[in-house]
């Protein structure tokens, strides 16, 4: 879990980066607009792909955990 939040955290660092000199690099309010709504659609999409990468991941040591307390070994 700590990689997924690791990577998320510096994916999240170099977009952050790169919105911002788009941002500056905007010379009128469409263009905002439009760097906003491309922003949002990412950045839901990136989220969506965290948790579910989280999930997982609780999906496979929950299973493991029971496959272990199931079978009586460590």
């Amino acid at each position: 879990m700590h990689e997924a939040q690791l990577e998320a955290a510096t994916e999240a660092h170099a977009d952050a980066d790169a919105t911002r000199k788009a941002i500056l690099a905007a010379t009128d309010a469409s263009q905002l607009m439009n760097l906003y709504a491309q922003w949002a659609a990412a950045n839901a999409e990136k989220s969506a792909a965290y948790w579910r990468s989280l999930f997982e991941t609780v999906m496979q040591t929950d299973a493991a955990v029971a496959k272990c307390v199931g079978s009586g070994t460590p």
